[in-house]
């Protein structure tokens, strides 16, 4: 189901369709204007548009960051799976032969 929410970047008020559900897009939203506002604070002298490209970057810079977190716990769950099987394995070999 379509919502459609509000969001303010730099006193501009946007209205945006979207399909996610309504908590989540206001996370979103609030996720967005947060990160607009503190860039904002700390580059006062710099035009809106450079304000939201500093501010994608750092979005862009969360979301690799994610990512590579992401890949790091796949591989670790990964590993650790390989682990237990090999454990499993080996206590199950030892069983059948008698030992244990």
């Amino acid at each position: 189901m379509d919502s459609v929410i509000e969001i303010k970047l730099l006193g501009q008020v946007y209205a945006l369709k979207t399909e996610l559900n309504a908590s989540q897009a206001k996370a979103v939203a609030e996720y967005v204007e947060e990160k607009v506002g503190a860039i904002d604070k700390i580059s006062r002298q710099h035009s809106k548009l450079d304000v939201i490209v500093l501010a994608i970057l750092d979005i862009a810079n969360d979301f690799v960051e994610i990512q590579q977190k992401h890949s790091d716990l796949i591989e670790d769950i990964a590993s650790r799976s390989q682990l237990l099987i090999h454990k499993t394995e080996t206590f199950v070999q030892r069983s059948q032969t008698g030992s244990l």
